[in-house]
């Protein structure tokens, strides 16, 4: 089945129970200052896609199904050990690795300035390759900030151990499974509009990676002049 179907069912319809509500929303993110691309509204995006998730390979295993910075917690030797297994059952294959990626992303802003640029910069090259094991570039900018190389290193990580664990092939299944996840938390988030915003963001630059996945150029030769501002 699509994993749009997949996740629905596993979330007891909560994704199709917001379809009528998507296809209310713009076709695009409204651009701004702090961020100055445009992009596809993911809500919309997924609404209008959601049958292009039928991709081949498609597995499924036992998750945790509720992955996140909460969840997990560093002992004085540095071992990492993970807690609350409510949610533990069958579930998409890279749904644990989608929703850890995910929460770093939007969650752990890197730096005091609070530049949506370095979301974008991260964004950018976690989608970049078409392959589970194309890596993650690291860029000159990204290396030189300690937090977005901080980042960046827990998300090639999250890719690298996803790879070798699951043999997944095709990397839209990862992006698919971040975007999906994305619409979840999104809806959950009512009150933490701050984060809504970035949760818009990484999706929107994941539909546009999507929409252009044979393109030889990414990013986009426009986006490398964009005037950025903090915010």
């Amino acid at each position: 089945r699509s994993l749009f179907d997949l996740y629905d069912y596993h979330w007891d319809g909560k994704l199709s129970q917001q379809l009528d509500n998507w296809y209310a929303k713009p076709v695009t993110l409204r651009k701004s200052a702090a961020f100055p691309i445009s992009l596809p509204h993911p809500l919309r995006w997924i609404a209008d896609h959601r049958s292009d998730s039928d991709l081949p390979g498609v597995s499924e295993a036992i998750v945790h199904g509720d992955l996140h910075g909460s969840n997990l917690l560093l002992d004085d030797d540095y071992n990492a050990w993970v807690i609350d297994y409510e949610d533990t059952g069958y579930g998409h294959v890279l749904r644990d690795y989608a929703e850890f990626g995910q929460n770093v992303l939007t969650r752990l802003h890197p730096g005091p300035d609070g530049s949506l640029r370095w979301l974008y910069l991260l964004a950018v090259n976690l989608v970049s390759s078409t392959r589970s094991d194309g890596g993650m570039p690291l860029i000159p900018e990204i290396d030189a900030h300690p937090a977005s190389a901080r980042a960046h290193k827990i998300l090639s990580a999250i890719q690298r151990i996803a790879d070798q664990q699951t043999q997944y092939q095709d990397n839209r299944q990862l992006l698919w499974a971040i975007l999906l996840d994305i619409a979840k938390v999104y809806t959950a988030l009512i009150k933490d509009r701050r984060r809504q915003k970035r949760l818009l963001y990484l999706g929107g630059i994941i539909c546009h990676r999507l929409d252009h996945w044979g393109d030889e150029q990414w990013p986009p030769q426009d986006w490398a002049t964009i005037v950025w501002t903090s915010t």
